[in-house]
């Protein structure tokens, strides 16, 4: 079997200007952008990608977050993988925490794909009932940012697994996953930590 769909929210290492309860490193252990990449590429190996295939890959709203470039950081690594980035995808928070650079309302999820030759469009755009295209056809009416509470540290909204199974394929594959989900595959150190 091979994973058309793969979701990522990897332990990123920040910096948070001393917050405990923020700091990230108080709640699993951290990795840099090349720990990741080949923590991921390690993963792949066992579980392979189809050669078109979608990634969801969870970063932070900014560029600079101490140890770590924040979304230009997760750019490298989608690349890293193989995959293109196509557009952000923010989780908009009705609470925030304030910081010297204003309110942190949001968090991002950058999108990558990779596609057949010649496929891109379906892909990225419009998807088909073929079944090598991983993208649904649903996928043109789904917008680039969804509403929801936060919840516990790291913790993503259920609904963004439904968000994602209405854009892309299966098999489901989530790296660094906290979860257990039905119909997917989970990896990680701290898998089961909650139930979707």
């Amino acid at each position: 079997m091979k994973y058309k769909t793969i979701l990522a929210d990897p332990p990123w290492k920040l910096c948070t200007g001393g917050s405990k309860s923020l700091a990230v490193h108080t709640h699993y252990p951290v990795q840099t952008k090349d720990q990741v990449i080949k923590t991921m590429k390690n993963w792949i190996s066992n579980y392979p990608i189809a050669s078109e295939a979608h990634l969801y890959l969870w970063t932070v709203n900014s560029y600079s977050a101490g140890y770590s470039r924040g979304i230009l950081d997760a750019i490298d690594v989608c690349e890293a993988l193989g995959f293109r980035p196509i557009t952000n995808i923010a989780w908009v928070k009705p609470q925030s925490n304030p910081t010297p650079y204003g309110q942190r309302a949001t968090e991002l999820c950058l999108f990558g794909a990779k596609w057949r030759k010649g496929f891109h469009r379906e892909v990225m755009y419009k998807g088909t009932n073929n079944l090598e295209c991983v993208a649904q056809p649903t996928l043109t009416k789904s917008t680039d940012w969804f509403k929801e509470s936060r919840r516990e540290h790291s913790r993503k909204p259920d609904s963004f697994y439904q968000y994602i199974e209405s854009r892309s394929k299966g098999p489901y594959l989530e790296l660094y996953s906290r979860t257990n989900k039905k119909g997917w595959t989970s990896v990680g150190n701290q898998t089961g930590t909650w139930s979707v």
